[in-house]
Formats: structure tokens, sequence, C-alpha cells
């Protein structure tokens, strides 16, 4: 009788360290799918505000009255400021996620672009109209 509950307590021991196992495995897996979720959002930010900055640099160098259409699969807002060789642009996403890049040409600012974006030179100044 003895050897019977000896056999039933090593099975119990088993069965809690493969659970345990389980538990810690499973909450590596849901820690590496976070870190995924967040790398694709840092990508697809990246991607859309170099989007924009080539954009709006390739606008600015066409001239007045250019411009450019394109599709953001992330929502961006665009600041400006007056630099020592030009504007320094500012793109910032919904995290805290930016991007800085130079611009020859004075850039609108602008909150909360995404989907389908027009980029414009008017008159030297860069704008950026949601659509």
């Amino acid at each position: 009788m003895a050897i019977k509950g000896q056999a039933s307590l090593e099975y119990l021991l088993i069965s809690v360290v493969a659970i345990s196992l389980l538990i810690v495995s499973a909450s590596a897996l849901f820690g590496i799918r976070e870190m995924a979720i967040k790398g694709a959002a840092a990508a697809a930010f990246r991607s859309a505000a170099v989007m924009l900055a080539d954009s709006g640099s390739e606008v600015c160098s066409l001239g007045d009255g250019n411009g450019r259409e394109l599709s953001l699969a992330q929502a961006v807002s665009v600041e400006s400021e007056k630099g020592e060789e030009g504007y320094v642009v500012r793109y910032t996403g919904a995290g805290n996620e930016s991007l800085v890049r130079p611009c020859p040409c004075a850039v609108e600012e602008t909150q909360g672009l995404s989907g389908l974006v027009y980029v414009e030179n008017e008159g030297g100044k860069i704008k950026f109209i949601g659509r």
C-alpha cells in the first residue's frame, strides 16, 4: 500500500513541475508577443514618418505648386522650427516615437495625419493636408 501512495505522490510532483514549466513558457511567449507588437508599431511609425519627410523634401525641391499624394498606415504629427540651415522638422507618433529631419522649406505644423495625405508646396511652404 505504501508503494501505491508513493507512486501517486511522485506523479503528483511530476505533474506540478510540468504545469509550472508550462506557465513559465506561456508567460515568456506572451512577453515576446507584446514586444513584437510594439516593434511592428514602431516600424509602421518610422515608415510613415520617413515617407512624409521624403515627400516634403521632394516637393520642396520641385518648387512652388508641386505636390504628392501618399498613404500613411500610422498617425503622424508634424512640428517645425527654424534652424541654422533651413528648418528642422519633428515627426511624432502616438507613443513616444519621433523622427527629426532637416528641410530646406518652411513646414506647416499639422496634427494627427493618417490615411490619404496630400503634400503640397504652396509659396515655398510645405503643407500636409489629410484627405
